[in-house]
């Protein structure tokens, strides 16, 4: 285990914006030993130092961004059967790049500005003849670190809570939020 620096406790109190008052409430530690501490004039015990670390922490992980915090709300779908230019029509008024594809209310692919000009290229008719596979799926609650690797390898995330979804989260709402 690493023991981590005193002077850690003020600036991540003031990261957080926490008062010392605040920080004392939550953690049990009274105010005035805090402000003590963090001035270097009082030697705490390693259970204060402890308390107020685990309390700082909680803090860290109400602030830490996820999915529900970035992801866009208005999530426009197509299903499998749909034909592809209507697609089109819902690509260009829309100004977005990727659809999820629904089968029976359920993602089972994507389809894509790239899939849709081979589409148009080809014999196809129908967003099933040239979707792609399903994009990953993950919860509200999912943290920024975890959507940043996925979506290393995915142009899109679909957000969902209890299977229902919620929303969508491409590079570009990542990239504003880093």
């Amino acid at each position: 285990m690493t023991l981590r620096p005193i002077t850690d406790i003020k600036r991540l109190r003031k990261k957080y914006d926490i008062s010392q008052k605040q920080l004392a409430k939550d953690s049990g530690v009274s105010q005035s030993m805090i402000a003590k501490i963090e001035s270097g004039k009082v030697e705490p015990t390693y259970s204060k130092v402890e308390m107020l670390f685990e309390t700082l922490d909680t803090y860290q992980e109400k602030k830490e961004l996820k999915a529900k915090d970035i992801m866009f709300k208005k999530v426009i779908s197509v299903k499998i059967n749909d034909k592809l230019e209507m697609v089109r029509e819902i690509i260009t008024k829309k100004g977005i790049s990727q659809l999820p594809v629904l089968c029976k209310g359920v993602i089972c692919g994507l389809i894509t500005e790239t899939d849709l000009l081979k589409g148009f290229s080809g014999e196809s008719t129908y967003v099933g003849d040239v979707m792609g596979d399903a994009p990953p799926v993950v919860s509200i609650n999912t943290k920024l670190p975890t959507l940043h690797l996925i979506l290393q390898d995915s142009p899109v995330i679909v957000i969902t809570d209890k299977g229902e979804i919620k929303g969508i989260i491409t590079k570009v709402d990542l990239l504003k939020n880093i």
